[in-house]
C-alpha cells in the first residue's frame, strides 16, 4: 500500500501549478508540465501501457508493465487516462508490474474510486433536481460510459460531468443550477456551452501525476451536440439525437443516454477532433462500447455508416477508427475502415499512417502538418490560418486569449514547429 508520504511528495499548490503552466508556455510547449521528466521516458511508458492494454483486450493473461520508471509511468498513466484501470488490472491479477509501479497505480485507482463515488452522487442529485424542474438532460461521454461499459465507474477518470440540454429549456436549467449554488462560467454563446462550478471546489489540480479525489470538476452544459474542426467544417448530430432514451443507470437513477449509433459516432468524433484528445483511454473506451453493443446487436455497422454520412461524413471519425484498430485489430469491419479511408483527405491519411497510439498525443511537440490535419485543399488551409490568427482552439477570441497565440508564435520563433 502506498503511504501518505509518497502522496505528499507529488502534491503541488495552486501557485506551483501556475508556475508550471507559465514555464511551459515560456518554453513554447504549453502542454508539457513536467520539466523534470524527459519526454522520451514518458513516451516509453505510454508504449508499455498500449502493449498491456492490447494484451488484455486480446484475452491474454500475464501482461507485464516492464517500465520501472515510476515517475514517468505515473505521468503516462495520468495523461493517457489509464491509471485507475491499470491499477484495477493489477489488483485483479490481469497484468503485473514491479512492486513500486503496482503500488503507485493502485493509488491512482483508490483516488479515482473515491472521486467517482462523489461525482456519481452529485450527478444523481443534479439529475433529480433538473427532472423535478421538467428538464431532462442527456448524459455525455465519461459519466455515461463509466457506468455502462467499464468494469466499474472508478476505473474511468473524468474531469467534468457533461450534459446536453435542448437550447429552448436552457434557461430553466440555469435557474435550477443557480438555486443549487453553482456558479456560471460561460464558454461560448453560439453554440451554447457553459461550465457550472462549485465555488468551494479548487480550480487547480492537487497533483500532476494522477487524478486526485479532490481535483477540480464542473458540470458542463451544452446546448448543441454539434462540433467543428479547425477548417470550419461542421458536424451535426441533430438527425440522430431523437433516438436518445431514458435508462436506469446504477447509482444515478433514470437519465437520458445516447443510443447506437449516436454513442459510437459522438465518442469517435470527440476523439478525432484534435490529436490532444487521442488518449489510450478514449481508444479503449470505443473498443469497449463497440464490442459490447455489437455483441448485444444494438450497434449495426450499416446503421453507423448511414449515421456518419448524416452527420457530415466518415472522415470525421477516421482518426478514431485508425487508433481503435491499433489497439484491437479487427474491431472495425474492413469495409467500414475502407469507406472511412476513402472519405478522409489524403493529408489526414498521410499523417495518421505515421502515428501510433502511444505517439499521437502531442503534449511535447508542435507540428504544422498535424495542426492542419483536416485541411483537404488550399481553401481549408486559408480558413484555418484565419482562424488560428483570430481565435484559439477553444473558440475564444484573440483578445481574450493572447497567451494562446503567443505560445504559437514563441514556438515558431524557437523553431519548435516541425513540418
Amino acid at each position: 500500500m502506498v503511504d501518505s508520504v509518497t502522496w505528499a511528495s507529488t502534491e503541488i499548490s495552486p501557485e506551483q501549478f501556475e508556475q508550471r503552466r507559465a514555464g511551459a508556455r515560456s518554453h513554447g510547449y504549453a502542454m508539457w508540465l513536467w520539466p523534470d521528466v524527459e519526454t522520451g521516458r514518458w513516451r516509453s511508458a505510454l508504449k508499455e501501457i498500449v502493449s498491456v492494454t492490447r494484451s488484455v483486450l486480446a484475452g491474454d493473461s500475464g501482461g507485464h508493465l516492464a517500465c520501472d520508471d515510476a515517475r514517468a509511468m505515473s505521468i503516462a498513466a495520468y495523461t493517457s487516462g489509464m491509471g485507475p484501470l491499470l491499477g484495477s488490472w493489477i489488483e485483479s491479477g490481469r497484468i503485473g508490474a514491479s512492486v513500486e509501479i503496482a503500488e503507485m497505480l493502485q493509488l491512482h485507482l483508490a483516488h479515482n474510486r473515491r472521486r467517482m463515488t462523489r461525482l456519481t452522487a452529485i450527478l444523481r442529485d443534479t439529475v433529480e433536481q433538473l427532472s423535478n424542474g421538467n428538464v431532462s438532460p442527456l448524459l455525455l461521454k465519461g459519466m455515461d460510459t463509466a457506468s455502462r461499459y467499464f468494469p466499474e465507474p472508478g476505473v474511468r477518470p473524468l474531469s467534468d460531468i457533461d450534459m446536453y440540454i435542448p437550447i429552448n429549456i436552457i434557461s430553466q436549467a440555469e435557474k435550477i443550477l443557480s438555486r443549487l449554488k453553482y456558479q456560471r462560467v460561460p464558454r461560448t454563446r453560439a453554440p451554447y456551452a457553459c461550465d457550472w462550478i462549485d465555488p468551494q471546489v479548487s480550480t487547480s489540480p492537487r497533483t500532476l501525476t494522477m487524478v486526485h479525489e479532490h481535483d477540480p470538476w464542473s458540470i458542463d452544459i451544452l446546448g448543441s451536440l454539434g462540433k467543428r474542426v479547425p477548417t470550419g467544417a461542421r458536424i451535426s448530430f441533430d438527425s440522430l439525437l431523437a433516438r436518445a432514451r431514458l435508462t436506469e443507470l446504477p447509482g444515478i437513477g433514470r437519465a437520458h443516454v445516447m443510443p447506437q449509433p449516436l454513442l459510437t459516432l459522438y465518442l469517435a468524433v470527440h476523439f478525432s477532433q484534435t490529436l490532444l484528445n487521442a488518449t489510450i483511454l478514449r481508444a479503449l473506451e470505443l473498443v469497449l462500447v463497440i464490442r459490447r453493443d455489437v455483441r448485444l446487436r444494438t450497434l449495426d455497422w450499416e446503421d453507423l455508416v448511414r449515421g456518419a454520412k448524416e452527420m457530415g461524413g466518415l472522415r470525421f471519425i477516421y482518426p478514431a477508427l485508425v487508433f481503435v484498430e491499433q489497439l484491437a485489430p479487427a474491431a472495425i469491419p474492413s469495409g467500414v475502415m475502407a469507406a472511412a479511408a476513402t472519405d478522409a483527405s489524403k493529408n489526414s491519411r498521410s499523417i495518421l499512417a505515421g502515428l501510433t497510439l502511444a505517439e499521437a498525443q502531442p503534449l511535447d511537440r508542435h507540428s504544422i502538418r498535424e495542426r492542419f490535419m483536416w485541411a483537404a485543399d488550399w481553401q481549408d488551409y486559408l480558413v484555418q490560418i484565419g482562424s488560428e490568427l483570430t481565435i484559439d482552439g477553444r473558440g475564444v477570441p484573440l483578445n481574450a486569449a493572447v497567451y494562446s497565440i503567443g505560445t504559437k508564435l514563441w514556438a515558431l520563433r524557437r523553431r519548435r514547429y516541425s513540418s
